[in-house]
């Protein structure tokens, strides 16, 4: 008897939920339209804003393709040295009246002048003497090569006595500092 009063009580329940009640179908309250019209107005704010971040990021990176093009070709140019382009127009007349033109364009690309090396100051030894302590091999090439340009400006070598005569000179200027 107790599972023939379960039985008939869930069946009235479904049936009541199958109803839908009072409420007509197909009609929506005023709260429910306006929240409906401000998902959509929503909806195509997010499309538009979520379209110009995507053309904004398209144009930063073609921006940044561009600059970084230039810096390549800079770098090129640099490394190549400089380019002398030379126009060479010769006439020449003949005996018959007739002139002859001939125009030459030659190119050429003149070397790179070397760079000066930075002259190596007392502070510069000292640290590098500091870091060649703690094993810095870098340190102790450049005190090696140091080295070799002193004894080598003992010895008469133009070049490394220059760098020996600036090497003091810069010494001098940072004890008066």
């Amino acid at each position: 008897m107790k599972k023939s009063i379960l039985i008939l009580a869930a069946a009235t329940s479904v049936i009541f939920a199958a109803c839908g009640g009072n409420s007509a179908e197909g009609e929506y309250s005023q709260a429910q339209l306006d929240s409906i019209k401000q998902a959509s107005v929503d909806s195509a704010a997010n499309a538009i804003k979520a379209q110009n971040d995507s053309t904004l990021a398209a144009e930063a990176a073609a921006a940044a393709r561009t600059a970084d093009s230039l810096r390549v070709i800079d770098s090129v140019a640099a490394a190549a040295g400089k380019t002398v382009t030379t126009k060479t127009t010769t006439t020449k007349t003949s005996g018959k009246g007739g002139t002859k033109t001939t125009t030459k364009t030659e190119t050429k690309v003149e070397p790179k002048p070397e760079p000066k090396p930075s002259v190596r100051t007392t502070e510069d030894i000292k640290k590098d003497k500091k870091a060649a302590e703690f094993g810095d091999n870098a340190a102790k090439a450049r005190l090696e090569q140091d080295k070799k340009n002193k004894k080598a400006a003992e010895f008469g070598d133009k070049s490394a006595q220059q760098k020996l005569n600036e090497t003091k000179a810069s010494k001098k200027e940072s004890e008066f500092k």
